[in-house]
């Protein structure tokens, strides 16, 4: 059941700006709304193969650039290898 300030407002929008302001700020210190942000921004920020992040636009807003992070000697052997393509670049037809 859904308990606003104003006894007469049947739904969210029915209410005016500084009621809606309120009850945002009632929801935002539950325990569901926590969850949800922070699954939200686990979302933002996975591995696009992974379902989320979709373009890698996650990455893009916080700066992290996608790139074979492997140097010598880890991967020194293949670095050059022609045929080597790092997960996550192959291309998408």
């Amino acid at each position: 059941m859904r308990r606003y300030s104003q006894p007469d407002a049947g739904s969210f929008t029915d209410l005016d700006a500084a009621a809606q302001l309120a009850h945002l700020k009632s929801v935002e210190a539950t325990a569901f709304f926590g969850r949800m942000k922070f699954l939200t921004l686990l979302g933002l920020l996975a591995l696009a193969s992974y379902g989320g992040n979709a373009d890698k636009l996650g990455w893009k807003l916080v700066g992290f650039v996608d790139q074979h992070a492997w140097s010598p000697p880890f991967g020194h052997c293949d670095r050059d290898y022609p045929g080597f393509v790092p997960y996550g670049k192959e291309s998408r037809t």
